[in-house]
């Protein structure tokens, strides 16, 4: 599995140059191609920005404000800039039906709050290729699904310093790539922050390079996941420098279907806050990675990690840390600021 899909390269929008991918074995990863635009659309009503996001090759620029209503994003190559005074209220939806799909969309700064509907809104995001937000934070959950009738599955989507809160919406997942028989391809997360009260903050089914790195799961409440992969995952780099880890709180599931959930993995950088000192649930015995530089903080520690097999240690993995199960590390310099 995990054919790669060629992408136009562009600039990065986040630099993942000290970042060693080289045990990917389906290719290196891909960001999403910039969309191309050749007029631009000034709006300051919610009907000039439902109008202009039905179009294609458009630079959106969004005035502060607030705009409620729904938008149904239908074009092709659209660049939104949106003021960071500037709300959405109401959902997002990228699926137009018919076998058409959402290519190139690229959402700069501004706020979505969807009102407590699933998936930025009701409707998930339905074979989309090469879609970036950026700066963005929102109040809702986003639902990334393969189109059932052509097996389109999603390739190069991408989450930088953007806030996804899903607590409101009271759903399992705050982000859910969902599974079917092709794989998705190049998922890329940095500098992020997410919640959720039901599940797991993000479950990532059936993704060919996977890329997430400097951001935070659950900080604050580790009853429930932080962190899933399933269904058969290839090539996956979860990880933070010294300065800034990924934060984990919660349960890291690695399970459900097939003979493996995740293979060539690396975790390097991981901070971890749960109530037991099992580094992952293991569901399917075949998973493959290396676990390096870890930090985790269990109550009745310290003691040794456990729950890593089948997967190996690298370097610095020490016993865990006594934790007093209430005190958390400040993720305020994650995600979106505002």
């Amino acid at each position: 599995m995990g054919l790669l899909v060629a992408a136009v390269s562009g600039t990065e929008p986040f630099d993942l140059s000290g970042y060693d991918t080289s045990h990917f074995q389906t290719g290196t990863y891909n960001w999403p191609t910039a969309p191309s635009t050749s007029s631009t659309e000034n709006v300051t009503t919610i009907g000039q920005f439902q109008s202009a996001v039905g179009n294609s090759n458009v630079l959106i620029n969004v005035a502060a404000g607030t705009y409620t209503g729904n938008l149904d994003i239908t074009g092709n190559d659209i660049d939104i800039v949106m003021s960071n005074s500037a709300t959405l209220n109401g959902y997002v939806k990228m699926e137009p039906g018919g076998g058409s799909f959402v290519n190139r969309v690229r959402w700069t700064g501004g706020n979505i709050n969807t009102g407590g509907v699933q998936a930025i809104g009701n409707y998930p995001w339905t074979g989309v290729y090469d879609i970036l937000f950026k700066d963005v934070d929102i109040d809702g959950e986003v639902y990334l699904n393969r189109d059932f009738s052509t097996k389109r599955a999603t390739r190069r989507v991408a989450f930088v310093e953007c806030t996804i809160d899903g607590r409101t919406s009271g759903d399992d997942f705050t982000i859910y790539m969902q599974n079917d028989t092709t794989p998705h391809e190049d998922f890329i997360m940095a500098n992020c922050k997410m919640y959720n009260a039901v599940n797991n903050c993000i479950r990532l089914q059936d993704v060919t390079r996977t890329v997430v790195v400097e951001s935070a799961f659950n900080v604050g409440d580790e009853s429930v996941g932080g962190f899933r992969f399933s269904n058969q995952c290839e090539d996956a780099l979860v990880a933070g420098t010294a300065g800034k880890p990924t934060i984990i709180s919660g349960l890291i599931h690695i399970d459900n279907g097939g003979s493996y959930c995740i293979i060539d993995s690396l975790w390097d950088h991981v901070t971890r806050y749960h109530d037991f000192q099992g580094m992952f649930l293991h569901g399917a015995q075949a998973n493959t990675g290396v676990i390096s530089n870890i930090i985790f903080y269990d109550i009745g520690g310290p003691r040794a990690v456990s729950g890593i097999s089948p997967m190996t240690t690298g370097v610095s993995v020490p016993n865990t840390i006594d934790w007093d199960g209430t005190s958390h590390a400040d993720d305020s310099s994650y995600g979106a600021q505002r």
